[in-house]
């Protein structure tokens, strides 16, 4: 028998076991069908997993500067909105040191002015207007220093949400880095399954 035969005898047994099986699957699909009419109702879906909620944002506040806790302003579970103060640290050391401060700077930016009109005379030496142009600008980064330090007595929330973990009482002392409070945003969550 040829190579050619081989091939349509191969191929013909394929072709008749697919009509045998094209026939069987007319002769199913004659069976009798059952219609029914379409009816609107709610159904309810539920899924059922163990697993953890997390928030997608959470920060633990911490104090930038070590100090006496005046006020505590919020509570476990409170709304906070993105920069509310949640605690407030003792801030009358650094109020008496800014008036200090600005004190030295009007000084300075006197003794500035006054050096500046004696050059211009020519009654004062470069290197001496240099030297009181160096103090001037010393006394402004003294006094931006105890604002921001003034500033960082307000212990406020990074993002807006949920207080979820309060560190401290009123009274307390708190160390610069200290935990103050716990907050998460909880209008987003990630939910990890097992």
């Amino acid at each position: 028998m040829s190579r050619f035969c081989e091939v349509i005898m191969r191929w013909g047994f394929k072709v008749m076991v697919l009509c045998i099986v094209c026939q069987v699957g007319v002769v199913q699909a004659q069976q009798p069908v059952e219609v029914a009419q379409s009816k609107v109702r709610d159904v309810a879906l539920s899924l059922k997993l163990v697993g953890t909620v997390d928030p997608l944002l959470s920060a633990t506040v911490s104090a930038e500067m070590a100090g006496r806790v005046n006020k505590m302003l919020v509570d476990e579970g409170d709304r906070v909105k993105e920069g509310q103060v949640l605690a407030r640290l003792d801030d009358d050391v650094i109020r008496v040191r800014l008036v200090q401060v600005q004190a030295r700077l009007q000084q300075a930016e006197k003794e500035y002015r006054r050096m500046s009109q004696l050059m211009e005379q020519n009654l004062a030496s470069l290197e001496r207007l240099q030297e009181v142009e160096t103090a001037l600008v010393l006394r402004k980064a003294d006094v931006d220093l105890t604002k921001i330090s003034l500033e960082h007595t307000a212990i406020r929330s990074p993002f807006s949400g949920v207080v979820a973990g309060v560190y401290i009482e009123k009274g307390e002392w708190i160390n610069t880095g200290g935990r103050v409070a716990d907050v998460i945003q909880s209008d987003q969550v990630f939910v990890l399954t097992s």
